[in-house]
């Protein structure tokens, strides 16, 4: 199996960052990336030009996006029983603690602050690598 990704992040940087860490996982995976919360829930809810998409088992989750923010996106996943499933990160520069507790009271799986270098970046997804072979679906 293969784990569907989806990224939601409007900076191209971060964006690239992430893709580039993703580059050394083994775990076959395939990543979806759309710059907006309405473009996430569109992709999630196979709305607007989205009818084919595959249902993310992770989305890896800006908070500050255009217009509307993450926090829509993740409350409209975990307020859905269908699609409530879905591994939400939250991966935001934002470390306040009022964002932090929102995250959580809305069921994010995770919060990670977005690092300042790409060793720490590639850190942690070694460690969420490490976290989604334990799934036997994604061994290979």
């Amino acid at each position: 199996m293969i784990l569907e990704i989806l990224l939601v992040e409007d900076n191209p940087a971060d964006a690239y960052l992430v893709t580039k860490a993703l580059e050394r996982w083994t775990t076959p995976y395939r990543l979806h990336t759309v710059g907006s919360a309405e473009d996430a829930l569109d992709f999630i809810n196979r709305h607007n030009g989205h009818s084919n998409a595959p249902r993310p088992h992770l989305t890896l989750l800006d908070l500050n996006l255009p217009k509307e923010p993450g926090f829509t996106v993740l409350k409209a996943i975990k307020n859905n029983p269908t699609l409530r499933n879905i591994a939400v990160i939250v991966m935001s520069s934002s470390i306040a603690e009022a964002d932090l507790s929102q995250a959580f009271e809305l069921h994010t799986n995770a919060y990670v602050a977005k690092p300042v270098n790409f060793a720490t970046f590639e850190r942690i997804f070694h460690s969420l690598e490490a976290f989604w072979r334990l799934d036997e679906r994604f061994k290979m």
